[in-house]
């Protein structure tokens, strides 16, 4: 919460998800005005998984293991001063039940708005920052070089290459010739998120 009004806020609603749980949605369209237009993002799209070339010499199917990596753009922490640029509109202290900020005494009518500290979904740049971190994730397990991405050419799968990774925002995957290998990294990929939190 901060006492300092930004001139720009959020819009927020909320929409039902499959499983009858709330989505929380920022509309971030009038904040995105404000930010450069992220670099290109590169992605597993389907175009890329079609370029994939198995050495005829392996006489098995090539096994993908997908997993989602939960809530990942709100978990994307960005720094306290990009937070007060995306605010959520100013409310009165007394519906927060707020009647001290930052050590100093507010009256019930006080205007005081909450910031994210976190990347919200429709931000400009939120695709980029969460395929660039689950992608980060993806490689410290399988390695750079054996990543399914847009642009950089078909993957060749075969006995030097048994395995490889791919990223598409806040899903990965693991693929490769022998199901236990697949699972294992796919767990080690979980792993690592994990541990970040």
């Amino acid at each position: 919460f901060t006492l300092v009004l930004s001139d720009s806020t959020l819009g927020i609603f909320f929409v039902v998800k499959k499983n009858g749980t709330y989505r929380i949605v920022f509309d971030t369209r009038m904040i995105n005005t404000k930010f450069l237009d992220p670099p290109q993002t590169g992605l597993g799209t389907p175009a890329t998984f079609g370029a994939i070339e198995v050495d005829e010499s392996i006489a098995t199917d090539l096994l993908l293991g997908t997993a989602d990596a939960s809530k990942a753009f709100y978990g994307l922490e960005i720094p306290d001063s990009r937070g007060k640029v995306l605010a959520l509109p100013a409310v009165r202290a007394h519906h927060l039940g707020l009647s001290w900020l930052d050590g100093l005494s507010v009256g019930g009518d006080t205007m005081i708005q909450s910031y994210l500290w976190v990347l919200p979904i429709g931000c400009k740049c939120a695709l980029h920052f969460c395929q660039s971190a689950v992608t980060r994730g993806v490689e410290s397990v399988v390695g750079a070089d054996k990543m399914v991405v847009d642009r950089r050419g078909g993957l060749v799968f075969d006995s030097l290459r048994p395995v490889g990774g791919c990223a598409y925002v806040d899903n990965f995957g693991i693929l490769g010739f022998d199901e236990a290998t697949v699972n294992n990294m796919l767990g080690a990929v979980c792993d690592y998120f994990t541990d970040l939190g």
